[in-house]
């Protein structure tokens, strides 16, 4: 287990490699790891360090890792992986690379991963944490292992088309976590692209991947909306009405996440939630009569039947 050869890379001379699993594009001279602080370059060959060693597994409701519309109140086995692509310009990456190499880790072959789903009585694996897919391999291996499972996956979205395009077979659903929604913010705080994310985004929709947005209020950036309503608007015109949006913050103004819920859904989402420390608001309304019809309290009640809320409307999600 661990230091499998990686997929999606070139091999150079004098040893070097080129990864071109993510838009970093890291070059890597031997020993060199990418950006990603878990893909080194061994003598020539470029490795996935943590394969088969997750560093967490566990049992949680689906709803504490972020999904809404994918059968609620069900449990699902988690999977964390170490490591991230997004890291912030002022970030110590001396000192993320201690943190990693420290974390405790699992020994779980994919095989072990499907094995304990048997034992825990879940047809559900979340890959989640940090960022799943720069320990790609492990995840494809899992997912292409374990087809009568439904795959969930937490990530930035910042990947190449050619991996993901490959990895969406057999994924069922995904949450995709946006820091921001202006082009400069990325650049400037994680040297990345928006519009990658936005393809990727659109990737899984052409897919049909099941699609959940996460989106970070910031109480200075966001004060007037305008991002917001951006972000909005492209949704609605190339994603639909219909995928949920989760806006966060663990310090934000609750008045503002809630001028923030209202003006997405006036703009016409039909299912928005907020979280933050202070305010939840996380019960799921039917668009057409606005009778709850997800309740999210312990445990988690819900009035659909087949996805169909009494009045006949359908709810979008993933119910079965």
């Amino acid at each position: 287990m661990g230091f499998k050869e990686a997929k999606y890379y070139r091999k150079l001379q004098n040893k070097k490699v080129h990864c071109t699993l993510c838009p970093h594009s890291c070059f890597m001279s031997n020993g060199e790891t990418g950006k990603c602080v878990v893909r080194q370059n061994v003598n020539g060959i470029l490795r996935s360090m943590f394969y088969s060693k997750p560093h967490m597994m566990k049992h949680l409701p689906i709803e504490d890792i972020g999904f809404y519309h994918v059968e609620p109140g069900k449990d699902t086995l988690v999977v964390g992986m170490v490591g991230k692509n997004l890291i912030e310009r002022n970030e110590d990456i001396k000192k993320i690379e201690e943190e990693i190499e420290v974390a405790p880790k699992i020994g779980q072959t994919p095989s072990q991963v499907i094995d304990e789903t048997k034992v825990a009585k879940t047809n559900i694996i979340s890959h989640a944490y940090q960022e799943p897919l720069v320990s790609y391999e492990y995840v494809l291996d899992i997912l292409e292992r374990s087809k009568e499972v439904k795959n969930l996956l937490v990530t930035n979205g910042f990947f190449n088309n050619e991996p993901l395009r490959e990895i969406v077979k057999n994924l069922r659903a995904v949450l995709i976590s946006l820091k921001s929604f202006d082009s400069e913010f990325y650049k400037e705080n994680y040297n990345a692209k928006l519009e990658q994310i936005l393809k990727s985004i659109r990737l899984m929709k052409e897919n049909d991947v099941w699609i959940e947005l996460r989106y970070n209020v910031d109480n200075d950036k966001n004060e007037n909306l305008y991002e917001i309503r951006k972000m909005v608007l492209w949704i609605l015109n190339n994603l639909g009405s219909d995928v949920p949006l989760h806006l966060y913050s663990k310090n934000a103004n609750v008045e503002l996440l809630k001028r923030a819920r209202i003006s997405a859904i006036n703009a016409g989402l039909k299912y928005v939630y907020t979280r933050s420390d202070l305010e939840d608001e996380k019960t799921t309304f039917c668009p057409n009569c606005n009778i709850p019809v997800i309740i999210r309290n312990t445990p988690v009640e819900t009035i659909l039947n087949n996805g169909m809320c009494k009045c006949g409307e359908k709810i979008a999600g993933v119910w079965e």
